[in-house]
């Protein structure tokens, strides 16, 4: 037995008319409807000392004792009374093996029924019933407390319609049901919903996203007025557009995820820079106490001056460069760029032009 959503449970006379329904439905599939409705009843059960044993006893016995005494016994009439109590006893076994597999099958399928019916019921209602001697005296109390008149529950249906909208279903597929379980509800009312009548409730509970939808299937309509809708056709296209707006939903997100992972990276880059300035900003309290150095901004360990091996790499390439170069006049009032370190052995030692 499938468990009973909440939704579906009876809760009064507000959903009386569309629970009956669906409950003797599922009744109906479990093979318990009969025993809920009593056209089945579960027979009493048999007693076994009914059927034989004394009563077949005391037959046997009487029969022999009679003929008995009015003509001498042979062997041939003894066989046969033996064989009629045989007989005899066989028969009232199987009937009453029949009888209490009867009753005992029967049993098992009225509990079956209390149990359906106790999960297709709320708690409150659970209550109410507990009383009941079983499963179809707790069935006619239901119906007699919660049962309403055709008008009422015309009303209370056709209510539901107008509310029902799609944006409160899962799908259209489930939205499409509903739809068509208040049609079967109202029928079993006495109100019958003709297709035109289907298709503007179907029309009517569509989201303003399917505003186009509409118009178009509108003005399919108009070009044959007198003729009934095809509900076939509204159907399936129904199902296509629900595609196509779950596509243009996909699309929606993939755009706004797409600004957002944007606006965190910049984000991101103005936190790093504002960190980074905020680390630079933080050591200018330190001062180196090396005392070839004295600087602010940096402690001893890290001075470069006491350890030049804490020197980043591109830092030393570029002094490097800078130191072996340098900037000379030419004659012509230009200016000159020369590698000092290249060009140290072309300059001539005054002592040794002495020499």
């Amino acid at each position: 037995m499938d468990e009973v959503k909440p939704d579906r449970q009876l809760k009064g006379k507000t959903n009386f008319i569309s629970w009956k329904r669906e409950f003797e439905r599922a009744a109906r599939a479990n093979d318990v409807l009969e025993f809920l409705t009593g056209e089945e009843v579960v027979p009493p059960k048999p007693n076994k000392d009914e059927y034989f044993v004394k009563v077949l006893g005391t037959e046997t016995r009487r029969s022999s004792r009679i003929k008995k005494s009015l003509s001498p016994t042979t062997d041939d009439e003894i066989e046969t009374d033996d064989g009629q109590a045989v007989v005899l006893t066989t028969n009232n076994t199987l009937r009453w093996q029949i009888d209490h597999n009867e009753h005992k099958n029967a049993k098992e399928k009225m509990k079956l029924a209390s149990r359906l019916l106790d999960a297709w019921i709320s708690e409150g209602i659970k209550i109410e019933i507990e009383d009941c001697a079983d499963a179809k005296e707790a069935y006619e109390f239901i119906k007699k407390r919660y049962a309403v008149t055709n008008e009422r529950a015309r009303d209370i249906l056709l209510n539901r319609l107008h509310d029902l909208k799609l944006e409160h279903c899962e799908s259209v597929t489930d939205y499409t049901n509903q739809v068509r379980q208040i049609k079967a509800d109202l029928k079993t009312v006495k109100y019958d919903m003709t297709d035109d009548m289907f298709a503007t409730a179907l029309l009517h509970g569509l989201p303003p996203s399917y505003r186009s939808f509409k118009e178009k299937y509108d003005w399919i309509r108009s070009t044959k007025p007198d003729d009934s809708p095809d509900m076939d056709y509204l159907f399936e296209r129904m199902h296509v557009e629900e595609m196509h707006q779950l596509q243009i939903k996909e699309e929606r997100k993939a755009r706004d995820k797409a600004k957002r992972d944007t606006s965190n990276s910049s984000t991101i880059n103005m936190d790093h820079s504002t960190r980074y300035r905020l680390r630079r900003e933080d050591r200018n309290h330190l001062k180196c106490t090396y005392p070839s150095c004295g600087k602010t901004g940096h402690s001893e360990d890290n001075c470069w001056v006491k350890n030049p091996e804490k020197i980043p790499r591109s830092l030393k390439e570029k002094f490097t460069n800078t130191t072996n170069r340098a900037v000379v006049t030419n004659g012509m009032g230009g200016v000159a760029e020369m590698n000092l370190t290249d060009s140290k052995d072309s300059y001539i030692r005054t002592d040794t032009l002495d020499a």
